[in-house]
Formats: C-alpha cells, structure tokens, sequence
C-alpha cells in the first residue's frame, strides 16, 4: 500500500510538470507586431510574467491572447 501512494504523488507530479510545460508558453511568450517597411512583421519574444513586454513595436499580446484571436473567442 505505501509503495503505490507514493506511485500517486510521483504520477501526479510528474502530470502538473508537463501541464506547467504545455500551459507556460500562454503566459511566456509575447508577440509584437511591427510596421517595418510599410509591411507588417510579427516579432516573437520570451519574457516572464512579472516583466513588461519588450518595447520595440506598439501592439503586444501574449500567448493566451494570441490564442483567443486565432480561434475567434
């Protein structure tokens, strides 16, 4: 019986590190999106949470907003 409970402690560890590792590029990763030559560009960049996106273009959205876009919600 004590073998098979700590079986459950790792397995359910191990399945909340690979939902961390799915769910974290929608909070991770920001897109940008620039006017560079009159043509629209999307520049992609990892920045953490608690830190701004970076400053180079005007419209910056991250992956969980680009997520809501490409599906229409």
């Amino acid at each position: 019986m004590r073998t098979l409970f700590g079986a459950g402690w790792r397995m359910i560890l191990f399945l909340v590190v690979i939902a961390a590792l799915v769910v974290s590029p929608l909070f991770l990763v920001y897109r940008s999106k620039c006017l560079e030559n009159g043509k629209r560009v999307d520049s992609w960049s990892f920045v953490a949470p608690w830190d701004d996106p970076p400053p180079d273009c005007r419209h910056h959205q991250n992956g969980f907003e680009v997520l809501k876009d490409e599906l229409g919600l």
